[in-house]
């Protein structure tokens, strides 16, 4: 009884681990109750039930309660941003009309956080993620400015560590989400970051995600990282393109609950590709090539399988027909038209793009399209800074950059 009042505080701190927008908390000037409650209740629908109408709504309303908090302004636009950028992953996305006027409000809303709070960097990660993805130094530009400002801010931490990772910097980006992680081991973003930085540079993973320091404790879910769909893919890409030949056919033997799990779409992809990785039979590559017929439509985890697996068995034709849905042309030549690539198709994370695994697909002529088209080589030109892969790779592209 003597600690019952601390609860409350105890509670606040837990629910906002769920999400990485939590610097403005730390102002005394947020600790409005109304302000508290809403950015509860935005994380809950937003991480709990996946409603993000029904988070945006929420944090739009609160910021017309509080018009001159900079806190309030910045979950607004961040929810917003959510909206148009994750809604399509869970079935509650905009159609692309609305799109550009949720992107409106997002950008107006960090504004008014920024005018408010000039010390406080959060708002720009919410400039950053309502900036078309072709447009890779102007979203890097936001995040430095507003890292520079709040330091600590970790949506700023994660957005800089997951723009470097897609854009093939996987030793700095690894860096950077180790010691995020160090600093908040119990929750659920730093625990994804630092599970992708060790994974694509070829470190283990599967003690990370089984066992004691793993971060959805926090969630109630205990050990049972196998009901999670993210976490059951990444266990399987370990073992299938990082691990020995069979590893793969041993974690689907061994765990019929991730199995269960991954396969739960009806084509088993992951069991055809575990046996095609070991045999490297024709006709087990060929099976592979027709489960991954149409995986556009399908869910992220089977997208990416499906392109590794096609790389890795030497299918080059049929990976970069794959490449062409899943890394469609962002290019425009004005922000309006560029927007409207972006809200027009999804683009699954570059980061694939630059895994060891890959290695073949880079070494094609046919690679720089697929960069060219998502603004990463013109990227790479204005920074003056090759990606990773160019230390150790003769690809093409390498030729081009260091010329």
């Amino acid at each position: 009884m003597a600690e019952a009042d601390a609860v409350p505080d105890q509670i606040a701190a837990y629910m906002a681990s769920l999400s990485p927008l939590t610097h403005g908390l730390n102002s005394s000037a947020s600790w409005d109750p109304r302000i508290v409650a809403a950015y509860l209740r935005a994380n809950y629908l937003e991480g709990v039930r996946h409603d993000f109408y029904g988070a945006y709504v929420t944090a739009r309303d609160v910021a017309l309660i509080a018009p001159d908090n900079a806190f309030a302004q910045t979950m607004y636009g961040f929810m917003a941003a959510e909206l148009v950028n994750m809604g399509a992953e869970v079935g509650s996305g905009l159609p692309a009309e609305r799109k550009l006027a949720m992107i409106t409000e997002a950008r107006q809303a960090a504004n008014q956080a920024i005018r408010l709070d000039p010390g406080y960097g959060d708002p720009y990660a919410v400039l950053a993620l309502t900036t078309p993805p072709f447009d890779w130094s102007a979203r890097e530009n936001y995040l430095r400015r507003g890292l520079v400002a709040s330091p600590e801010s970790q949506i700023g931490q994660i957005q800089i560590i997951e723009l470097l990772q897609h854009a093939g910097f996987f030793a700095d980006s690894g860096a950077m989400a180790e010691k995020l992680f160090a600093g908040a081991p119990t929750q659920i973003r730093p625990l994804i970051e630092v599970i992708n930085a060790r994974l694509w540079q070829g470190k283990p993973v599967r003690a990370l995600i089984t066992k004691g320091e793993i971060g959805i404790k926090y969630a109630g879910m205990g050990m049972q990282y196998s009901k999670i769909p993210w976490f059951a893919a990444k266990l399987f890409e370990e073992a299938a393109f990082h691990g020995s030949p069979g590893d793969a056919e041993s974690l689907l033997m061994r765990d019929p609950a991730i199995r269960t799990l991954l396969e739960q779409e009806g084509v088993p992809v992951y069991s055809h590709t575990a046996v095609a990785l070991h045999t490297h039979r024709a006709s087990d590559a060929d099976q592979v090539v027709q489960d991954c017929a149409g995986s556009d439509h399908r869910s992220a985890e089977v997208k990416r399988t499906c392109f590794m697996a096609l790389v890795a068995l030497g299918r080059l034709d049929n990976a970069f027909r794959l490449a062409a849905l899943l890394y469609p042309d962002q290019r425009g030549t004005t922000e309006q038209a560029r927007q409207q690539r972006w809200f027009q198709t999804e683009m699954m994370p570059a980061a694939y793009l630059f895994i060891p695994q890959t290695a073949r697909l880079r070494a094609d002529p046919r690679f720089r399209d697929v960069v060219e088209r998502i603004g990463l080589l013109q990227y790479w030109k204005a920074s003056r800074r090759p990606p990773d892969f160019c230390a150790t790779e003769k690809a093409p592209v390498c030729n081009l950059l260091n010329s």
